[in-house]
């Protein structure tokens, strides 16, 4: 909908909607329903995507596939077909707009694994193992049907992800925007069990799991903390010893040089953005951790050899997984090196 307040009354009135359209959830527009048309040369509707009128195909660009909304199908096949397989590479959003997006035409957003407060996998939501990483109660689980349909997409979860996203909490929502008196020891190891559960299902980077403290990931978290006697305090919270970076360094992820500790650090602002700490983001941070720099012995830092780390990742299966906001941040730190090397 596009409107103004032409009298300035702070009242949106009737004659002052320029434009509104409606849509049926697969994004048809309704036809002689309450439709107002304004400047028809604005072609960015449904979805915020650019509608393709030319020739009567009448579809939306959006950016990996064109989609026909008269048919709720994809023109294009899915690139990243292979990890919803038993699903035609032409569906939308598997089949339920109602819950689910797809803002690049790549894949649908809003599929959650669910752990529980002490970080046991329970199961997903009713759209698989993928997407943000949520924490629920296990008996709010159990009440609401939930059961271990496992991870690889055989087993279809009970719960709608709109019901798991609002009994559950996020990463960000568990550290809170107050972390140094929200923040617990418990909830720092819930946290950390979860990833070493989403590493232990890849066939890759899982093996080097056992040669780690306890054959388990590790996390760290700091910050400052005022104090009134000595002014700030650094407050810290680890599990599994988990190496704690310097408060201003944003490495999302590091492993010791004698390679028995893989840390996520959970400060970074990478995994406080909402929406980052998902299934692919976590494995695939893991390629470049536990695949580069322990199984290829990639030395870090900013020397030049650091890219092969990069590099390995950036070509690796989980990349497809991973979300736009994550590829910028990898992305940057790959040519940052570039440019100190030059």
């Amino acid at each position: 909908m596009v409107y103004t307040d032409g009298n300035n009354n702070g009242v949106i009135e009737p004659t002052e909607i320029l434009e509104a359209h409606h849509y049926y959830p697969f994004g048809l527009e309704h036809q002689n329903y309450s439709t107002i048309t304004g400047n028809t040369e604005y072609k960015y509707t449904f979805g915020g995507k650019e509608f393709q009128p030319e020739k009567d195909l009448n579809m939306y660009d959006f950016g990996a596939r064109n989609y026909d909304p008269a048919l709720g199908r994809w023109m294009n096949v899915d690139p990243l077909a292979e990890q919803f397989q038993g699903w035609t590479p032409y569906n939308y959003t598997l089949q339920n707009p109602v819950n689910l997006t797809d803002p690049t035409g790549m894949a649908p957003e809003g599929i959650s694994p669910i752990y529980g407060l002490n970080g046991k996998f329970l199961g997903t939501d009713d759209e698989g193992f993928n997407g943000e990483i949520l924490f629920m109660d296990e008996k709010v689980f159990n009440s609401l049907g939930g059961f271990n349909n496992g991870t690889d997409g055989s087993k279809k979860g009970s719960i709608s992800h709109n019901t798991a996203k609002s009994l559950s909490r996020t990463l960000n929502q568990v550290i809170s925007s107050n972390p140094e008196d929200n923040f617990s020891q418990s909830e720092s190891d819930m946290i950390n069990n979860a990833i070493t559960h989403v590493v232990s299902q890849m066939s890759d980077a899982s093996f080097y799991l056992g040669g780690l403290i306890n054959g388990k990931t590790s996390t760290s978290f700091s910050s400052f903390k005022e104090n009134p006697e000595s002014g700030l305090d650094i407050f810290s919270i680890k599990s599994n010893y988990g190496s704690r970076l310097s408060i201003a360094s944003e490495s999302p992820a590091s492993v010791t040089a004698n390679h028995d500790k893989f840390t996520i650090h959970l400060k970074s602002s990478l995994w406080r953005k909402e929406g980052q700490f998902t299934v692919g983001n976590i494995q695939n941070i893991s390629v470049h951790e536990l695949i580069g720099h322990i199984g290829n012995k990639i030395p870090g830092g900013g020397n030049l050899q650091h890219l092969r780390a990069y590099d390995l990742q950036m070509k690796h299966p989980t990349w497809k997984n991973t979300t736009p906001e994550y590829r910028k941040f990898i992305s940057e730190g790959r040519n940052l090196i570039q440019q100190v090397n030059k």
